[in-house]
């Protein structure tokens, strides 16, 4: 796993790093299998872990609304969800998978090379989004 030679650290770290949030497509080279999503689903079961589902409901409606559920989950919580719509979050997984770590390690290179140090708080937020086409029926 490396950072992608088409980042431009450097400006990134000038020109967006606590100003704006920033989709950054391809930023890790060689990304997929860093958590499975049964993994996923595993971790927001435990209750040392914050985790949480989003749900958008009816569709595009002027109606439409988005509920919010939070974990600790049971695995039945995943098998009545609805094929779409939904996301799952689950907080501090680098704590807990060593891929994930070195992900946020790779990050963390980033951030010395521009003299800054990483440090947790409320206000900077990472994400890390996985596409996983899922079927919990069969968790």
């Amino acid at each position: 796993m490396k950072i992608s030679p088409s980042f431009d650290s450097l400006t990134f770290l000038k020109e967006t790093w606590q100003q704006q949030p920033k989709l950054l497509r391809g930023f890790i080279q060689q990304c997929g299998g860093l958590i499975s999503p049964e993994e996923l689903a595993g971790l927001a079961c435990e209750d040392f872990l914050d985790a949480r589902i989003i749900e958008h409901t009816n569709g595009n409606d002027v109606g439409s609304s988005w509920r919010l559920r939070n974990g600790p989950f049971q695995e039945s919580d995943f098998i009545q969800l609805p094929k779409s719509n939904w996301t799952l979050l689950v907080q501090s997984v680098d704590q807990v998978n060593d891929n994930i770590f070195k992900l946020q390690t790779l990050f963390d290179l980033c951030l010395r090379e521009f003299h800054q140090t990483r440090y947790f708080d409320y206000i900077d937020l990472f994400l890390l989004f996985l596409f996983y086409q899922l079927n919990f029926h069969h968790y």
